[in-house]
C-alpha cells in the first residue's frame, strides 16, 4: 500500500507546534502581490529563518527558487521544508546554538 503524502497545510501546522513549544516566535508571511516568498517567519534570540514549506517530494517553482536566492543574496536564512523529521534537525541545530542565550 502506498504511504499518503501528508498536507502541506498539516506539516505546516505540526511544524508551527513544535517550533512554539521551544519558544520561537512565528508568523505567517504575507507579501500582496509577490506570490513567490516564503510561507512563513521564524525567530529566535535575533536569529531569524524564513520558510517554505512544501508536500513530501515537491519543489519550489521556478519563481520561488529565484525569490529564495535573491533573499539569500540578502545574507537571509532561507529554507525548504518537506516533512517534519527536516523541520525538527534544522531547528534543533539552531536551539542548541542558542542554548546559552535560554
Amino acid at each position: 500500500m502506498r504511504r499518503r503524502r501528508r498536507l502541506e497545510s498539516s506539516l505546516r501546522r505540526s511544524c508551527i507546534k513544535w517550533a512554539k513549544k521551544r519558544l520561537w516566535w512565528h508568523k505567517k508571511f504575507k507579501s500582496p502581490g509577490q506570490r513567490s516568498v516564503p510561507d512563513d517567519v521564524f525567530a529566535k534570540h535575533g536569529r531569524i529563518v524564513w520558510v517554505e514549506f512544501k508536500r513530501e517530494g515537491e519543489v519550489p517553482t521556478e519563481d520561488q527558487e529565484l525569490e529564495h536566492e535573491e533573499m539569500r543574496s540578502a545574507r537571509l536564512t532561507v529554507i525548504v521544508i518537506d516533512t517534519r523529521e527536516k523541520f525538527i534537525e534544522y531547528f534543533d541545530a539552531i536551539n542548541k546554538e542558542l542554548a546559552w542565550l535560554d
